[in-house]
């Protein structure tokens, strides 16, 4: 890291700063270390919004492992259509990739209240927003089959559900941390896990705590509504909560029609 900030200052200031230069000095060494940081990050963790992304970053980072994260082009804040996607380019080839994600019908339900209460990118109805060629599912379904089909061949490739971290979060964290070639000792493990407890990371976001660490993506729109807040729901299968019948079928229709591995996510309903 030293050798990159003495090359960042001698690039941005040159060997000799003009007297005076102190506070120009200083902001160059805070982006020189920001800059050594990124250069350090070893690993990618890839994942279309709403998969549980927010959830496994606290935990890393609570274990001091510094990864780049990503939605790939599929945020909901830059709408793009469904044919505009082209996610898993050669831009990771080399790159150790986590890839994280969760049922199609669970990651669509939290992207609706993402799109309508916090990024404000949607006003139409949750039967609507399914259906949406910038949102919906089946743009969650071709982007997660085509990472899985293609995140092997770029580079090393570990393929996570958020519902494995759900079910065993302590074995499935081990597995990411020694994928990415650290070492934690269990009681580090088990101390991140608690930390980044559902009602914890609440408390959290809605104290602010969040929003100090990490800037305003980690805060609720409206702290009297709820379904505002980033940290909303977690459910596995609490799509069902907010679909009815005829949604639940078109997303259904389009995970066959398509042959997504749902047994992936420990679903034998479709």
């Amino acid at each position: 890291m030293a050798r990159l900030i003495a090359r960042y200052l001698r690039t941005e200031l040159g060997e000799a700063p003009s007297k005076g230069g102190g506070s120009q000095r200083r902001e160059a060494i805070r982006s020189a270390k920001a800059q050594a940081r990124r250069a350090a990050r070893s690993f990618d963790v890839v994942s279309f919004p709403k998969s549980g992304r927010t959830w496994l970053r606290v935990m890393l980072d609570e274990l001091k492992l510094d990864g780049k994260y990503t939605h790939d082009g599929s945020g909901h804040s830059r709408v793009g259509h469904i044919e505009e996607l082209q996610p898993a380019s050669e831009a990771f080839a080399g790159r150790t990739i986590v890839f994280l994600y969760r049922d199609p019908r669970d990651t669509v339900v939290s992207g609706y209240f993402q799109a309508t209460k916090r990024v404000n990118t949607y006003a139409g109805s949750i039967s609507d927003f399914i259906r949406d060629p910038r949102h919906g599912v089946e743009k969650i379904v071709r982007f997660n089959m085509e990472w899985l089909e293609r995140g092997p061949v770029l580079g090393r490739f570990l393929p996570v559900t958020y519902e494995d971290l759900r079910a065993d979060t302590a074995g499935t964290l081990t597995r990411i941390i020694g994928f990415v070639g650290a070492e934690r000792p269990a009681e580090a493990i088990a101390t991140a896990i608690d930390e980044a407890s559902f009602d914890k990371m609440k408390q959290k976001e809605a104290s602010g705590e969040l929003g100090e660490r990490y800037g305003k993506v980690l805060m609720p729109a409206d702290s009297s509504d709820p379904q505002s807040y980033k940290v909303r729901e977690g459910l596995v299968g609490g799509f069902r909560k907010h679909l009815g019948e005829a949604d639940i079928a078109f997303c259904d229709e389009v995970l066959v029609r398509l042959g997504y591995p749902l047994e992936r996510h420990g679903s034998r309903e479709v």
